[in-house]
Formats: structure tokens, C-alpha cells, sequence
């Protein structure tokens, strides 16, 4: 979706006259693209000049695009304001979350000062070794429950899961190492960026394949499962439908039986001609030789392939 600004091409395809070797070059790319055009009003309006489509909506999948709505240009524009609703259709996957303490970003400087104002007090009094661990087990737990901040983890990532603790340390190796070349900018670091970036390109997509293969050797179900939760466009049955009869269906079953027809029609030919009758009588039996080797046939062969150096064809020795 964009600006194209290519005014002298006209939606539907039709003959616009002359069009610039820039426009020609777009026409012919467009056609072998498999993509489909979606605005059909025009986009710009300027005084003086024919109206043209100049704002583009392309895609592959035009069950994606619910509606175009042409509004109002914005600022000084001529262009009119292309607003597009997408369909997407997505899962509801319940991902589950436990929270760690994270010591790296604690207070130690407060849970000191806990740990000096109430342990000389507690620990005074007690005279038991049990009782003293109990009381300093309380008392360090009460400070990190108020001074240790606690970190939000993801268990399993529905979304992406062949993702696993290796791409994940890879992905933040590479954060980082980002990170440090946009403060430096040495080129070193910038090598050092890109090495980890293909790694971990390849290593995404060597867990993708492995997981995938993984699903296809677990069965259909499974696999059919996982394909439906990668596509993005709805895909849904027609509440109504034509027979060849006809006549509208709309019960589920008569759905499912013009379905079945349409695929027979397309997919499966049959003779016009009457299917020639078998004869019962006829069998084919098979017979099973042995086929021996003797050492003098393996000397034979040996030595005639010495001396030619090849075998032109496929022998088969056998003796009685």
C-alpha cells in the first residue's frame, strides 16, 4: 500500500494510451506478481488534471483486505486518504508466566539497613541454633520480599515454538552486541554484530525446519493443527451454494455433496467408452528360480572385466 504515482495507468488494466517506459515496467512486473490491485476509485484529485489512481493496494490474499474507505486528503495533500481494515485471524493461546527474583537490580543498600535494625534484636534472645536460622531466614526473606524486584518470564511461546534457550541467548547476544556498535561505532564491533546475526538466522531456521519435521512425522492432526495456526487469512465454508442442478443449497450435508461433485468433475476421468470385461480364467502365475554362482562363473566374469575394463549391460549367470 503506497504511492505509486503512476498516473497514466488505469484500474482495471485497460488500454491508457501512452504510458512511460517507468509505467510499462510496472504493468508487466504487476502481471507476473500474482498480486491483485484493490482501489478502484480514483486517489488524486488536482485542478486542471484528470483524475488518476495513484495510491495503490496490493496483496496476494484479497480476503485480507475487508474494506477501502477514501477519506478526506490530509494537510495540502491531493491525495486522498486511504483507510483499509485487514482480517486477520489469530488464536487464543494461553501463555504461561512465572516470576523470578531479580538479585541484579536489588537494593542492597536498604536491605542492609533492614537486616542491621531488626537481626541484633531478634538474634539477643535466642539461644537455640534452630531458632536463631529461623529468625535470620525471616528476616532475610521480609527484606527481599521488600527490596529485590521480581521479573516477569514466559514460559513457552505459542507463537514461535521452535524458538528454544539457545536462539533466545543468541537473540540477546546480538541485542547487545547492537548496541555496544551504535555507542561505539567501530567496525569490529559491527563484524562481530553481523556474525552473530547470521548465526542466528541459520540456527531459527535449522529449529524451525527440525520442528516442523517433528510435526509431520507426529501425524495429519497435528499437522493440520499447526497449519491452521500459521495461517493469517480466514478461510471458511459458504453457507450457500449452486448445484449443478441448479437449485441453492444451504444444509451442511448438501454442501459437503457438491463439494464432492466439483472435485470429481476436475479431478477424476473416466473412460466414455464401455471398461473391457475381465477374464476369470486368465492368472498370471509368477515363478521363483534360484540363481546359483560358481566359482569358475565369478573367475570368468572377473577376468572379461579385467580385460574390457566395463561391463556394457546387466548379465545374470545361473547354473543348473
Amino acid at each position: 500500500m503506497g504511492d505509486f504515482n503512476y498516473g497514466g495507468v488505469k484500474w482495471p488494466l485497460e488500454d491508457s494510451g501512452y504510458l512511460t517506459p517507468i509505467e510499462n515496467n510496472f504493468i508487466q512486473w504487476y502481471r507476473n506478481s500474482n498480486l491483485q490491485q484493490l482501489v478502484d476509485r480514483y486517489t488524486s484529485y488536482r485542478q486542471g488534471n484528470q483524475p488518476s489512481y495513484l495510491d495503490l493496494v496490493l496483496t496476494n490474499e484479497d480476503s485480507l483486505i475487508a474494506s477501502i474507505d477514501h477519506q478526506a486528503p490530509i494537510g495540502k495533500s491531493d491525495h486522498t486518504c486511504l483507510l483499509t481494515t485487514i482480517e486477520l485471524q489469530t488464536q487464543n493461546q494461553q501463555t504461561q508466566h512465572k516470576t523470578r527474583l531479580n538479585f541484579n537490580k536489588a537494593d542492597y543498600d536498604k536491605i542492609n539497613t533492614k537486616l542491621s535494625s531488626i537481626l541484633p534484636e531478634n538474634m539477643a534472645d535466642q539461644k537455640c541454633v534452630k531458632s536463631q536460622f529461623n529468625s535470620l531466614h525471616r528476616a532475610l526473606m521480609e527484606a527481599i520480599n521488600l527490596y529485590v524486584p521480581r521479573l516477569d518470564i514466559c514460559l513457552n511461546n505459542t507463537n514461535k515454538p521452535w524458538v528454544r534457550n539457545k536462539t533466545k541467548n543468541l537473540i540477546k547476544n546480538k541485542i547487545a552486541l547492537r548496541n555496544r556498535y551504535v555507542l561505539t561505532g567501530l567496525e569490529q564491533n559491527y563484524r562481530d554484530y553481523r556474525s552473530t546475526n547470521n548465526q542466528l538466522l541459520n540456527e531459527n531456521r535449522k529449529a524451525r525446519t527440525s520442528y516442523e519435521q517433528e510435526i509431520l512425522q507426529a501425524g495429519p492432526k497435528k499437522f493440520y493443527s499447526y497449519l491452521r495456526q500459521q495461517v493469517t487469512s480466514i478461510v471458511s465454508i459458504p453457507t450457500i451454494l449452486l448445484s449443478k442442478q441448479g437449485q441453492t443449497v444451504i444444509q451442511p450435508h448438501e454442501i459437503a455433496r457438491v463439494f464432492a461433485d466439483q472435485f470429481a468433475s476436475v479431478f477424476q476421468t473416466e473412460p466414455n467408452d464401455q471398461l473391457p470385461t475381465l477374464d476369470p480364467t486368465h492368472r498370471v502365475e509368477d515363478s521363483i528360480e534360484e540363481i546359483l554362482f560358481t566359482p569358475d562363473q565369478v573367475k570368468r566374469v572377473s577376468h572379461f572385466r579385467n580385460e574390457n575394463r566395463f561391463i556394457s549391460g546387466t548379465r545374470r549367470y545361473t547354473s543348473n
